[in-house]
C-alpha cells in the first residue's frame, strides 16, 4: 500500500474481499466479478511527469482507456462460468 494513498489501500484491498465473499454468498443466482484497471485517469494533482512514470510501470508502456474497461465488461458478461474473478486491465502494472 502506498502510506499517502492509504484509505485508497485499505479501499482496493476491500474491494477484492468483497468480490469473492459476495461471489461465494450469492452463487449460483448470481456472478460477481472485479475489473482492477491500472493507470489510465490520473488525478488532477499529476504533472506530466509523475503521469509518465506511472505509465513507464506498466509492461505494455502505456495508459489503459474506458474502452479496455468496456472490453472487459463485456467479456464477463459474455461468460456465464466465470464468477469471483479479479481481472487485471492493468496493462501489466500488478507483473512489474
Amino acid at each position: 500500500p502506498w502510506i499517502d494513498y492509504l484509505p485508497y489501500s485499505v479501499g482496493k484491498a476491500g474491494v477484492l474481499a468483497l468480490t469473492k465473499g459476495l461471489a461465494k454468498e450469492l452463487a449460483p443466482e448470481v456472478r460477481v466479478n472485479a475489473i482492477l484497471p491500472g493507470p489510465m485517469m490520473f488525478p488532477p494533482d499529476y504533472d506530466a511527469e509523475r503521469r509518465e512514470r506511472e505509465i513507464r510501470r506498466t509492461l505494455l508502456k502505456r495508459a489503459g482507456t474506458a474502452e479496455h474497461i468496456a472490453e472487459a465488461t463485456l467479456f464477463l458478461r459474455q461468460r456465464d462460468y466465470i464468477t469471483g474473478a479479479l481481472l487485471a486491465v492493468d496493462g501489466g502494472r500488478s507483473l512489474a
